[in-house]
């Protein structure tokens, strides 16, 4: 549906007043989702939330660490500002990507957390068919464009 929340939301409207609606949306109903949007439109009542399996949870079950002190930035809906001092205080940072240029926008502050010792991993398209799990170094960063469904970890090399 693109950023065009407002006018996903009127769809909806529109097609619920013939008949049920069903969303279906990737990612965790309760972390940059669609799903605060619509039950806000439409209330709780209304509306039944089956969460899956999330990328993020997905991406550090894949390096076997947990994710609750991790700094969680959204790159979907806006484009966040990201200071790499700041961010420094976290030992764990997942970034949502949301298109292709997500690597070309943030190779600045990957390359600054690379040499600061920090490892970074993608995972793109986690638990789909053509899921793809990686790390990415200095070198890798060059062209690298990411799944519209992708994740970047950038965790502290002491943790790993």
């Amino acid at each position: 549906v693109g950023k065009d929340i407002q006018g996903i939301i009127q769809a909806i409207a529109d097609r619920r007043a013939l008949r049920r609606v069903a969303v279906l949306v990737t990612g965790d109903p309760g972390l940059y989702s669609l799903a605060a949007p619509i039950i806000k439109r439409f209330g709780r009542d209304a509306c039944k939330v089956v969460p899956g399996i999330s990328a993020l949870q997905t991406a550090f079950a894949r390096l076997g660490i947990g994710w609750e002190d991790a700094r969680i930035i959204s790159t979907h809906a806006s484009e966040p500002e990201l200071c790499g001092e700041e961010l420094c205080k976290y030992a764990k940072i997942a970034i949502f990507g949301g298109d292709r240029e997500l690597i070309p926008r943030l190779s600045p502050l990957l390359k600054y957390f690379l040499e600061l010792g920090y490892r970074v991993f993608a995972g793109e398209d986690l638990t789909l068919p053509e899921e793809r799990f990686y790390e990415i170094g200095v070198a890798g960063l060059e062209g690298l464009r990411l799944s519209t469904r992708a994740i970047l970890l950038i965790i502290k090399r002491d943790i790993l």
